[in-house]
């Protein structure tokens, strides 16, 4: 009985802390996901936000997946950059001669990919 208790509790610790894929939506408001823009006819700038854990090769299956929908096929031409984006996590705000000081105590690297789509 003790085993099988420790063995549920340890399964709902790692199911609990397990990383999440990037799903395939568009971003909120500084969240995950992807966003574009039209530059010109048939040209889009494609940008993929995803956590520090997330991998180049997801955050670039994304992007394909995003290209081919725009130009309809998978004959597109890209360029592609991988960046991180630094996100404040917690911090401290204290009061300094009547104006705030935010002190950032931790900052995360998200992993980040933009570039552009030309349509064939």
């Amino acid at each position: 009985m003790r085993n099988a208790l420790f063995a549920i509790v340890s399964l709902l610790f790692f199911t609990a802390c397990s990383k999440a894929p990037v799903e395939y939506k568009p971003a909120a408001q500084a969240g995950v996901g992807y966003s574009d823009q039209t530059t010109s006819d048939k040209n889009y700038d494609i940008q993929v936000y995803g956590y520090s854990h997330t991998s180049k090769q997801e955050l670039e299956s994304i992007f394909n997946r995003r290209a081919a929908e725009l130009c309809g096929s998978e004959q597109y031409a890209k360029k592609i950059k991988h960046e991180q984006l630094a996100r404040i996590k917690d911090g401290m705000l204290f009061g300094a001669n009547g104006l705030p000081v935010f002190i950032p105590k931790s900052v995360d690297k998200d992993n980040f990919i933009s570039g552009s789509a030309s349509c064939k």
